[in-house]
């Protein structure tokens, strides 16, 4: 949770506080939601910048500079540490105003081996080639976005915490009907 945050993927929180809503609701329900899960995921992902994909990060303006961000790796036999100092960095960085220059021109145009935590979590906006290399996502700082999803996240994981015995349970007590040929014969038919 707090490395997505970091690396302004807000996208990803969001679809994890959906799934932890359905997990919730029981398996009774997880046969009905199948077909409209997918519609639904992109759909909410269409609300947050680093899930939408641009065809080039040149379709933006050039990137401003972000000078003392690392974009190496922190390797080597003190990375742990070193990592320290950076975590506090960038855990400086998100709790102060993000800057709003930074939501229309990147501060950086980043691979996606050099988009780690320790280097966009002192960014208020940068671009990420995606993994497939089809284009790139604008990710944007966004401290009051950040702050309520870890808020749902949190209480989610509360609630998933003080109910889990009784979930689990009744998922056990499901799973003969959640693993058997018919039911998943009535979702392909």
């Amino acid at each position: 949770t707090f490395k997505h945050l970091m690396c302004m993927e807000y996208s990803t929180l969001a679809i994890q506080i959906e799934s932890m809503k359905d997990f919730l609701a029981g398996p009774d329900h997880l046969f009905d939601i199948l077909e409209s899960s997918l519609p639904r995921i992109a759909e909410i992902r269409k609300n947050y910048s680093d899930a939408v994909v641009l065809p080039s990060a040149s379709q933006l303006p050039p990137a401003s500079g972000a000078p003392g961000v690392p974009t190496a790796d922190i390797g080597g036999r003190l990375a742990k540490i070193k990592k320290v100092g950076w975590l506090l960095k960038g855990l400086k960085h998100s709790l102060g105003k993000e800057d709003p220059r930074h939501h229309e021109t990147p501060q950086a145009n980043l691979s996606p081996a050099e988009a780690r935590w320790f280097s966009l979590s002192r960014l208020d906006g940068a671009t990420v080639t995606t993994a497939g290399n089809n284009g790139v996502a604008y990710r944007k700082r966004d401290r009051e976005l950040a702050e309520r999803l870890l808020k749902e996240t949190w209480a989610l994981q509360k609630e998933i915490a003080e109910r889990f015995d009784d979930l689990r349970d009744t998922y056990r007590a499901a799973q003969p009907e959640l693993v058997s040929r018919e039911s998943w014969k009535k979702i392909f038919e």
